[in-house]
């Protein structure tokens, strides 16, 4: 089915039985300079976006915190405990969310197939023209989601698998069943000191059977602050797998606020149903005392005051490359006349250039 939007007054059609087809005018084509054969999602989010500063495109949404597994190392599970929201009350604000040009959205968890109202939810989205990512473990895997994702294919689906084959199949099992029925899957890995043994068997698994693989070393505190930093690997194994990871080609940019897409196109809600920048925010907007029209506009208010500020003695600093500085991370502080500023605290600025050092060190 052939659903055409608006979005920040251009206009697109998404062809819901496909992952990502999207079709514009030829006229528009012409206009972007967007090339017909070679168009990318990335390019029409350019398009759509236009010379707008900040649009809510890209929506990611914790729909639980609940999960079939028991990570230690996770920020939401067992950190959150609330009820899952159901399609019933969410349904007018994701309507919202899509009149306000919501173009790609990300469900994820705890184990966002846990919700009871899942499957509905994936499919209204679909059914309206969003695209839809799905962040899964892949254990729980069951035939009503094969089948919903044969009619109504998502964009990607995206794998976390912190086990071998022997210790549990299923996540392998589901993956291949996945790639068999032709789905963009990207298998992702966490690095931790519980994960660590099973990198290398994941890592070449995916090598064998065509999977694109990404991996991180980094954890986060969880949602109650608390501490994860007991999980994080030794500094030397991190180095390792970071230069691993990045080939030691780190791209320079500019130290300014809200440059993130946080800043531009994204946001998030969690299993609150609270809106917030990003996972990290713990300044957040309840949906549900408002709407998300008003609670975004306050949110993007937010975001103009400050966006493209630079930090304070920050943009000649060596460790720019590496540098996960933010506005949700800086120390803000006012002056007399209503002056603020931005300020990288002292004590991440040292481990940053620290942990540069180590990183490009011989």
């Amino acid at each position: 089915m052939l659903v055409v939007r608006n979005i920040n007054g251009r206009q697109i059609a998404v062809e819901t039985s496909k992952s990502s087809s999207i079709y514009l005018r030829e006229s528009d084509l012409k206009e972007s300079g967007i090339d017909a054969l070679d168009c990318n999602l990335y390019s029409i989010e350019l398009f759509l976006k236009g010379s707008t500063d900040i649009v809510p495109f890209e929506l990611t949404w914790e729909l639980t915190n609940n999960c079939n597994l028991n990570c230690p190392f996770c920020y939401i599970h067992n950190h959150v405990h609330c009820k899952d929201i159901s399609f019933e009350i969410a349904k007018p604000y994701i309507d919202e969310m899509i009149l306000n040009g919501l173009f790609r959205v990300t469900l994820t968890g705890g184990e966002c197939t846990l919700n009871k109202d899942f499957l509905t939810i994936y499919r209204y989205f679909k059914e309206n023209g969003v695209l839809v990512d799905v962040y899964t473990n892949g254990v729980v895997i069951n035939p009503s989601i094969f089948e919903t994702f044969e009619k109504l294919p998502p964009n990607r689906i995206e794998m976390t698998i912190y086990n071998s084959y022997a210790n549990d199949p299923r996540p392998y099992h589901n993956a291949l069943e996945f790639q068999k029925r032709g789905f963009n899957v990207l298998i992702k890995f966490t690095l931790t000191k519980t994960t660590i043994p099973y990198f290398n068997f994941v890592k070449t698994w995916c090598g064998e059977h065509n999977f694109s693989f990404k991996f991180d070393t980094d954890i986060f505190d969880a949602y109650d602050n608390s501490n994860t930093n007991a999980y994080q690997i030794d500094i030397e194994d991190k180095i390792r797998f970071d230069r691993l990871r990045a080939k030691n080609v780190f791209p320079k940019r500019e130290m300014l606020c809200f440059s993130c897409g946080a800043g531009n196109v994204s946001y998030h809600i969690n299993s609150k149903f609270e809106l917030g920048l990003c996972c990290k925010d713990c300044n957040r907007f309840s949906l549900l005392d408002t709407s998300f029209t008003e609670a975004y506009a306050k949110m993007k208010s937010l975001i103009m005051e400050f966006k493209n500020k630079a930090y304070s003695n920050c943009n000649n600093c060596f460790a720019r490359p590496i540098c996960r500085m933010c506005y949700l991370r800086c120390i803000k502080s006012t002056d007399e006349h209503g002056n603020t500023t931005l300020t990288v605290p002292e004590s991440f600025c040292k481990a940053t250039q620290e942990y540069y050092k180590k990183l490009f060190s011989n």
